[in-house]
């Protein structure tokens, strides 16, 4: 026997969730050192300032 959805949308809720987390931005840093991949084009001295750090 085919088991009936109760509330209409429940597939497309069951298939939403099942897809995990999106991606987000690439983080600043990575293990405590400024990612520099992230800051295309710039120099090393200006993402320190960017960032704050002396």
């Amino acid at each position: 026997m085919k088991k009936k959805k109760l509330y209409p949308g429940t597939v497309e809720a069951e298939q939403q969730r099942c897809k995990g987390p999106e991606p987000g931005p690439e983080p600043d840093f990575i293990a405590g050192a400024p990612n520099y991949d992230k800051f295309h084009g710039w120099a090393p001295e200006e993402v320190l300032v960017f960032l704050n750090i002396d």
